[in-house]
């Protein structure tokens, strides 16, 4: 019996020994599993997002634009807008107000004869030989286009003539003056045509010649087409 009790106290000590060990041992490893499932629980999500796929469109460099380029300047009526009208009679007249004449009372308003301007025929005496208007335009139209009819109450018909001259401005400041546009021969029965290319032109003049004193020649209609580049 003496040799059996060291035997028994050994025993019950690694007994003890490891009833009061196994708890520490599972706290540890239940605490090492709470941490890995946090960290799995954390990576997770961010290697879910990694895997789908980008909802982001990616620019292909290497396509050609469908639109068509775009200049710097604006064009006056651009962007698929037919180009502006100006009328004559809107615009300050520069030189030859005096020349201007009212429409007469019975052409006032009737068909033909819109936006007309009238300038009376001359004396044809000594230097009165042709009467002119201009107007400053400073380049900024490429065309002007009227219709020519003579007017007279003293005689049934007559002839008379129209021009249309431009003024390009020199690199000296003075104005070289040219004839764009010509009409001869319109009568009251038979009223013509008058354009002229006023492209880049600082000032437009129109000059008419009668052949018969007593009368007027009316430009009806007489407008300017803007510059559109």
């Amino acid at each position: 019996m003496p040799d059996s009790e060291p035997y028994t106290s050994s025993t019950s000590h690694l007994e003890r020994h490891q009833r009061n060990t196994s708890p520490q041992w599972i706290t540890i490893l239940l605490a090492f599993a709470g941490l890995l499932v946090a960290i799995l629980a954390w990576q997770f999500p961010r290697f879910a997002d990694d895997q789908q796929p980008s909802t982001t469109p990616i620019l292909d460099r290497s396509a050609r634009s469908t639109q068509p380029p775009t200049s710097g300047r604006e064009s006056i009526p651009s962007s698929g807008h037919p180009s502006a009208t100006i009328f004559l009679d809107t615009l300050t007249v520069q030189t030859g107000g005096a020349n201007l004449r009212e429409l007469p009372r019975d052409l006032r308003g009737a068909p033909g004869y819109e936006h007309s301007i009238a300038i009376a025929c001359p004396s044809n005496q000594n230097a009165d030989k042709e009467r002119s208007v201009s107007y400053l335009l400073r380049g900024r139209y490429r065309e002007f286009a009227t219709t020519v009819r003579p007017h007279f109450t003293a005689v049934s018909d007559s002839v008379v003539y129209a021009h249309a001259l431009t003024a390009q401005r020199q690199r000296d400041g003075t104005l070289n003056w040219q004839t764009t546009g010509s009409q001869f021969g319109a009568l009251m029965g038979r009223p013509a045509s008058l354009t002229a290319d006023v492209d880049d032109a600082e000032e437009l003049m129109l000059r008419i010649e009668c052949e018969y004193p007593e009368g007027m020649v009316i430009l009806a209609g007489a407008s300017l087409l803007l510059d559109d580049q």
